[in-house]
């Protein structure tokens, strides 16, 4: 339930290039090893392996705006819905639908801004078919 911002427009990371030389199997046990496998388990697996992409927020130059879905509605739902993981039903279902719906609206409204119709036009059709696919 805590808000992630991608602060990567305004912030600049610096980190330091090394090898693994310092490890028995070097970089091959970071990304594989035991540790690497225990820290996956605890995270909840492959499904709970997020990237920035995935964050709720974003810092700009100009303040923090919402990160609206990245054009990828079908992942912005998949997000809703591992976040509500142990809730029950037609809530998170419900939900998760309404995320897509609003995710691919927000996507298709900037291309309308940017002078495109055509997506806009369409989004009544991708809302049935996405509707069907309950």
């Amino acid at each position: 339930g805590i808000p992630v911002i991608d602060a990567t427009d305004v912030v600049t990371v610096v980190h330091q290039n090394h090898d693994y030389g310092h490890l028995a199997g070097g970089k091959r046990t970071v990304e594989v090893g035991a540790e690497a496998s225990r820290n996956l388990e605890l995270g909840g697996g492959y499904r709970h392996l997020f990237t920035i992409q995935d964050a709720d927020w974003r810092m700009t130059p100009r303040g923090i705006v919402r990160n609206w879905c990245r054009s990828d509605s079908e992942r912005y739902g998949e997000v809703y819905e591992i976040l509500r993981e142990g809730r029950s039903g037609w809530r998170v279902r419900l939900g998760r639908l309404m995320a897509e719906l609003l995710c691919e609206w927000v996507a298709r409204w900037r291309q309308y801004r940017q002078g495109h119709v055509a997506p806009l036009l369409k989004f009544p059709a991708w809302c049935i078919r996405r509707v069907n696919r309950e």
